[in-house]
């Protein structure tokens, strides 16, 4: 029997019992994000690289590019020297996976267990791929060209860097 479902990238609603929207193909998210594979996505122009989804140019930006470009760094007066960083919403969104807790020992002594190394491993693998993800501002959706897929803002840290456990290269 159809469902409802609404489609996590386009915002498309329907009824329907197939696993991907009917409108842009993005697989439904049912209990965790999925990545959304885009093997006939459009062809990237010569001069740069294409929003899967919907083949602009303009509004594609790196992560690394929008998040360093998006945070400031002020000086606070008024009888107290500081300074304050301030981030804006979509950097916020996009910033890098934190760095794992690792602990008294391993933090003071470089002492790791196996699961602090494990921690650790999986966060290097983590920042590999955050550092080749784009952003389309359109569309607003996170992609990753080498892997060829993409998920919509919302769920882009689950699907593209939730288990990056037996990736190749990752």
């Amino acid at each position: 029997m159809p469902t409802s479902r609404t489609c996590p990238v386009c915002q498309w609603s329907s009824w329907t019992d197939e696993p991907n929207c009917g409108h842009c193909g993005a697989a439904y998210i049912d209990d965790r994000p999925v990545a959304t594979p885009y093997a006939d996505a459009p062809a990237a122009p010569a001069s740069g690289l294409a929003c899967p989804q919907c083949g602009d140019l303009a509004e594609v930006k790196k992560l690394t590019a929008i998040v360093a470009g998006g945070t400031a760094t002020t000086a606070v007066s008024g009888g107290i020297s500081a300074r304050a960083k301030t981030k804006t919403t979509l950097v916020t969104q996009l910033a890098p996976p934190p760095p794992p807790a690792l602990g008294c020992l391993a933090s003071m002594f470089g002492h790791y267990t196996r699961e602090t190394r494990l921690k650790v491993e999986r966060h290097r693998r983590q920042m590999q791929r955050w550092q080749k993800l784009y952003y389309c501002g359109r569309c607003d959706i996170v992609f990753d060209p080498e892997e060829r897929e993409f998920a919509a803002i919302n769920v882009w840290r689950a699907a593209l860097l939730g288990d990056l456990e037996g990736r190749p290269g990752g």
